[in-house]
């Protein structure tokens, strides 16, 4: 704090942590904030659970039918590597700005989703599997109650890394396509007014919401377990 107190003192386009700490608290006792907030939510929230579903469904078919492995493969590795900013605005061409932040999140969230589906599958523990082998377990009964917790598990890890990375791909989708609304357009009038300390509470606010998220979604998988 004192760091920045300091660099604020020479440097005019930074704002002192006061005065971020203060806009801060205006943003929300702002009923609009709490819009903002509910518009780039539902994409975030929306997208992560179609990635979750997504992920999981395909890599099931990936693992049982082995064939089917490689020709998804190529979709992951596409979507692993591609970056944020190439996606969106490969997408803005064919979708609307509504709607590309849920496709972004999806893209974005998909591949880490099916890679510790997969992991966590092949997770299961040799000696119950040769087990319920021996005695005759059905095919379903194995699935349910050898294979499906440790696929929780992997899942529990990835939703906690992935809900921050779908954070920063919804807003960054929302600045590159200019979507109404959310918190993407007010970075992006702040940035362009150079209101430095509406910029930084904003930021600090996405940080807070982005945090709160992770919690909230690492509970839900804990209590699934």
């Amino acid at each position: 704090m004192s760091l920045w107190e300091l660099a604020a003192s020479y440097t005019p386009l930074l704002p002192r942590p006061e005065a971020v700490f203060l806009r801060l608290l205006k943003l929300f006792a702002t009923g609009e904030t709490y819009a903002v907030l509910l518009r780039s939510v539902v994409p975030i929230y929306g997208g992560f659970l179609i990635a979750v579903v997504l992920g999981t469904a395909l890599a099931t078919v990936a693992f049982f039918v082995p064939f089917w492995r490689e020709t998804i493969g190529v979709a992951v590795s596409f979507f692993r590597t591609i970056p944020v900013a190439g996606l969106t605005i490969l997408l803005v061409i064919f979708a609307s700005s509504r709607i590309l932040p849920w496709i972004v999140v999806v893209g974005m969230l998909f591949p880490i989703f099916y890679e510790a589906s997969l992991g966590g599958l092949a997770a299961a523990d040799a000696r119950e599997l040769e087990m319920a082998r021996l005695y005759h377990f059905q095919p379903r009964a194995i699935f349910l109650h050898i294979r499906v917790p440790r696929l929780l598990d992997y899942l529990a890890v990835a939703a906690k890394t992935s809900m921050g990375i779908a954070w920063k791909a919804a807003v960054a989708a929302e600045v590159i396509a200019m979507t109404r609304g959310g918190f993407g357009e007010e970075l992006y009038y702040a940035k362009l007014t150079l209101d430095t300390e509406e910029l930084f509470a904003w930021i600090f606010a996405l940080i807070l919401f982005a945090k709160l998220s992770e919690i909230i979604v690492s509970r839900a998988f804990r209590r699934s377990q």
